[in-house]
């Protein structure tokens, strides 16, 4: 499940730093079936979230690894902010229950790396970053998160819809188009300085 509306509070905190610490079930219409969604997560495509066109740009990107034929390791990453340059790695195990990808979500079972300058932050930088979004995400504690999809007819992008203890939570909605391992992604950082963001290449 991405989470850039979970991160950007916490992202937006870390702008009082100094730079030294620093997502309704799917539709039946284009519902994608577990079948056909196992099918794409055990393909080597990127998860761009949230893309934009004209500068090849994802809110986040997505990894997935096969554990076994129900269980899924997903890697998110996320660029917080250009100036200081900090991206945040988040990792989850989730499962393939009937069309969707289920976790009962516990902070303490995701792991977490705060980059900084492209290179793993030092724990004293890390911290307050990983507090931050540890209180962002804290309603979430003990609810179980299922992300159900269907395919947008027109530009291919699976839709998710995100439900937490089965409500509806369109706030963790997101839109992801599946890109090529060798396509060129930028990064958009979620504290946007101006309103013409900046991007960061991974690519």
């Amino acid at each position: 499940m991405t989470l850039p509306r979970v991160l950007l509070p916490a992202a937006c905190a870390l702008l009082a730093l100094a730079p030294a610490t620093f997502t309704q079930a799917a539709p039946a219409e284009g519902r994608v079936t577990g079948e056909n969604l196992a099918q794409l997560l055990k393909s080597d495509h990127v998860w761009c979230a949230e893309w934009r066109g004209r500068d090849t740009s994802c809110e986040d990107v997505g990894f997935i690894d096969v554990i076994d034929a129900k269980t899924f390791r997903q890697t998110y990453r996320y660029q917080l902010s250009d100036s200081p340059d900090l991206q945040m790695i988040v990792r989850q195990t989730v499962q393939l229950e009937g069309d969707a990808l289920c976790a009962k979500f516990q902070f303490k079972d995701l792991d977490v790396v705060v980059l900084e300058d492209g290179a793993p932050a030092t724990p004293e930088s890390a911290a307050p970053v990983i507090a931050m979004l540890a209180d962002s995400m804290s309603a979430l504690e003990g609810k179980m998160t299922c992300e159900h999809f269907s395919r947008d007819a027109a530009s291919g992008d699976l839709v998710s819809f995100v439900t937490l203890d089965g409500e509806m939570s369109p706030d963790f909605d997101s839109r992801y188009r599946l890109l090529t391992p060798d396509a060129r992604i930028n990064l958009r950082p979620l504290i946007q300085p101006e309103e013409e963001s900046s991007t960061t290449s991974i690519a």
